[in-house]
């Protein structure tokens, strides 16, 4: 697998390096900052990167009031691929002074 994430947040998009010949365990140290609100939707999706285009191995969407509920910088989403279950994706969070 070659696979990158596509974060989006109110219309925009952010998108991690591609990590070639990565396999299914990766891990990204890009930081993002993005201004949010505890009400803000924030969609993470795992993309593998073929020779013609992207495929979708899953997608999480999750808002930023429930990442802040669960009382870490670090959150662990189930991923989802047409309904079913296609692994974990952990990210981490802070809040900047």
């Amino acid at each position: 697998m070659d696979p990158f994430v596509r974060i989006v947040h109110n219309g925009v998009t952010y998108t991690t390096s591609l990590m070639r010949n990565g396999g299914k365990d990766v891990s990204w140290y890009e930081p993002f900052e993005l201004l949010v609100d505890t009400a803000d939707e924030i969609t993470f999706i795992v993309l593998d990167d073929d020779i013609v285009s992207a495929d979708i191995v899953g997608e999480a969407t999750a808002t930023v009031s429930s990442l802040l509920a669960q009382g870490t910088d670090d959150f662990i989403l189930p991923l989802e691929y047409r309904g079913r279950s296609a692994g974990t994706l952990t990210a981490s969070a802070w809040k900047l002074k």
